[in-house]
């Protein structure tokens, strides 16, 4: 099963923001114009979006789950450059946990964090400011 994550980059600085994780690539893009158009700071001409698809593991049968649980690793300790990793998405926290257990034999790194999304559900919607 496939899902779609929604990010806004600011074109001046490169910093992106999360807006969430869609069911479907029509509604990640339907969430993107309004993002675009009605959103204070978004529409403000200084942002692109990006909609990617994403793997979503054990998920039961063909129905979308409510939420999605995410793993992710990072190390803080050059801040011009951070070295980040996420994981593919997740339909239950069990198996976010075992993919963290994996992930920290693998990668020696200082910060680690398991986030849930609520699918269809968007972050930012107050905008953003400057």
């Amino acid at each position: 099963m496939k899902i779609y994550d929604l990010t806004f980059i600011r074109k001046t600085t490169s910093t992106t923001f999360n807006i969430g994780f869609f069911s479907s690539y029509e509604k990640a893009e339907a969430a993107a114009q309004k993002y675009m158009t009605e959103v204070r700071g978004f529409c403000s001409g200084d942002f692109l979006y990006h909609i990617s698809e994403k793997n979503l593991f054990d998920s039961t049968g063909e129905i979308m789950p409510e939420s999605i649980f995410i793993v992710y690793g990072w190390n803080d300790e050059n801040d011009d450059d951070p070295q980040m990793i996420e994981s593919d998405c997740y339909a239950f926290e069990n198996q976010a946990q075992d993919k963290l257990a994996e992930l920290k034999i693998k990668y020696c790194w200082k910060d680690w964090c398991i986030d849930r999304y609520v699918i269809d559900e968007c972050d930012w919607q107050e905008g953003v400011i400057g």
